[in-house]
């Protein structure tokens, strides 16, 4: 099992405390959290997060060129300190930790900070991506209260003593519940389905920001959703790819325009007009009810249109993949698959298309034996 980029995945293999949810940013709902507040220098800021959108600013905390936010060469910035290092894996959970001690992430220095009074601070204005484990507190608090490395070498979140403000997004209804000893928070942009399993204890399967397109692809909801502009024709590769074990998603159609939906190997060229099966590498199900691979297409299954569920059945042990239409199996379309594959999709829709690898809960029940695609469903390397 491999994540299709590094090996920078946060948390992927954890320790003893357990993260249960996230809250998903889309910028394009100008999502935030906000307060009246003041809370006097110096303060400590922590969270993990997992970027959605790379080559943009992306506010954490504060406004446009304010107190913590990445910068559109993928730098981060902290109280005007910036690390000389890119963070430009969207399959990683990155550790933040500002405070007077400096700018840590994933428990690694990048910088002297010297903090200063905030005052109606937002948190995540039009940020892109997933939060988790959020602390705000006055005074200076060392990087080394809110994470540990594990037994792997890997850094792992830890349970930390509450302050002012400490979110866990527990409460898909109110993400502004504020575990600490200050006042809520105010949500906005934000709907139920924003909270999500994909944490940086159980980090999912999405779709790799680094691995589409080749153009005019865009991703959406924490890159969950696809879609292209008119007349374009473009695939996206996940970040998890897997070589044995029985996996399960689903996507649910957005427009009637064409598509396909399947799996592929590292290897597989995202080409323009490329659809899942149109190389040797790649094995699909098409809207117009046929498979296809190599190129070569067959009669399949039914057809499918908007909000279809196409319920994908990878079973890597023996080598075959399922489709299934609004939860009825379509039958084997293809046996003899080997090797190292990730989920692919297609589309020529400028409605997005929405993947659920598991951390949205699922349309239909999968079949027996088959898992979400995530991190803590992945053997021990």
């Amino acid at each position: 099992m491999v994540f299709s980029n590094n090996l920078l995945m946060g948390a992927a293999s954890a320790g003893g405390y357990k993260i249960a949810q996230s809250c998903r940013f889309n910028d394009n709902d100008s999502p935030e959290l906000s307060r009246t507040y003041t809370l006097s220098a110096p303060w400590t800021f922590s969270a993990w997060v997992k970027r959605g959108e790379l080559t943009s600013e992306n506010l954490i905390l504060g406004a446009s060129a304010g107190e913590i936010h990445f910068n559109a060469n993928d730098t981060l910035e902290a109280e005007t300190t910036s690390s000389t290092a890119v963070f430009r894996d969207p399959s990683a959970w990155y550790h933040i930790h500002v405070s007077n001690g400096g700018l840590y992430v994933n428990g690694v220095s990048h910088g002297a900070v010297t903090t200063t009074t905030l005052t109606n601070t937002k948190l995540f204005d039009d940020f892109d991506g997933y939060a988790a484990e959020v602390h705000l507190q006055t005074g200076t608090s060392a990087y080394t209260n809110f994470g540990e490395t594990n037994d792997d070498g890997v850094w792992v979140p830890k349970s930390a003593t509450a302050g002012d403000t400490y979110l866990k997004f527990a409460d898909s209804a109110n993400f502004g519940v504020n575990s600490g000893t200050g006042g809520a928070w105010t949500a906005s942009g934000l709907a139920t389905n924003d909270q999500v399993t994909d944490s940086p204890t159980n980090n999912f399967c999405t779709w790799n920001y680094l691995d589409k397109g080749p153009t005019a692809l865009t991703l959406s909801n924490g890159n969950l959703g696809v879609s292209t502009g008119s007349g374009s024709r473009q695939a996206a590769k996940g970040t998890i790819g897997v070589s044995s074990g029985k996996w399960y998603w689903e996507m649910t159609k957005g427009a009637v325009q064409s598509g396909s939906v399947g799996v592929g190997s590292q290897e597989t060229a995202l080409v323009a007009d490329g659809y899942v099966g149109n190389s040797a590498t790649s094995w699909g199900y098409l809207t117009d009810g046929n498979k296809a691979n190599n190129s070569t297409t067959a009669a399949y299954g039914a057809t499918f249109t908007t909000s279809d569920v196409i319920g994908v059945a990878l079973d890597m042990d023996a080598g075959s993949i399922t489709f299934y239409k609004n939860n009825t199996s379509q039958g084997v379309a293809y046996t003899g698959l080997s090797g190292t594959v990730f989920p692919m999709e297609y589309t020529a829709a400028s409605v997005e298309n929405i993947t659920d690898f598991g951390q949205l809960g699922y349309t239909y029940t999968p079949p027996t034996g088959f898992l979400a695609l995530n991190t803590s469903n992945l053997p021990e390397l």
